[in-house]
């Protein structure tokens, strides 16, 4: 799957359970546990490309 603006993900990373950061973090960062949709344009961006050379990097 290659990550772009026309993949299944809408360009984002695939989503993954959160509740698991609360058991090792009392309080995580806002960023760790926010939706998609509530992180600011630059923050989806970036974690989009790092992604993406994570997924090439491991085909």
């Amino acid at each position: 799957m290659t990550l772009n603006k026309s993949s299944s993900t809408g360009g984002k990373p695939p989503s993954w359970p959160k509740p698991h950061l609360f058991k090792h973090f009392a309080d995580p960062k806002p960023g760790y546990v926010a939706d998609w949709s509530d992180l600011p344009k630059w923050q989806r961006e970036t974690d989009a490309d790092i992604f993406e050379a994570i997924e090439k990097a491991h085909g």
